[in-house]
């Protein structure tokens, strides 16, 4: 029994691994392991999205291509 509660602990230890990091940080870091993402996330946290704005509108675009490519491979 102690060795199956060590191998969950083991298991669920990598989730916690970047907790602490502002969400920023974290999108950057998943940033530089997907090449499909490179790019993304000049809008930033909080900030509000504008159809008016040439910039936003090509990284909601590029945005929706990864999605929706990541969803026709499931």
């Amino acid at each position: 029994m102690a060795s199956d509660a060590a191998e969950k602990q083991q298991r669920v230890l990598p989730l916690f691994e970047y907790c602490a990091l502002p969400t920023k940080t974290k999108f950057g870091l998943r940033v530089e392991r997907d090449p499909k993402l490179r790019g993304l996330g000049i809008l930033g946290r909080g900030r509000l999205f504008s159809t008016f704005r040439s910039d936003h509108l090509v990284e909601a675009n590029k945005l929706a291509e990864v999605l929706l490519g990541k969803l026709r491979m499931i």
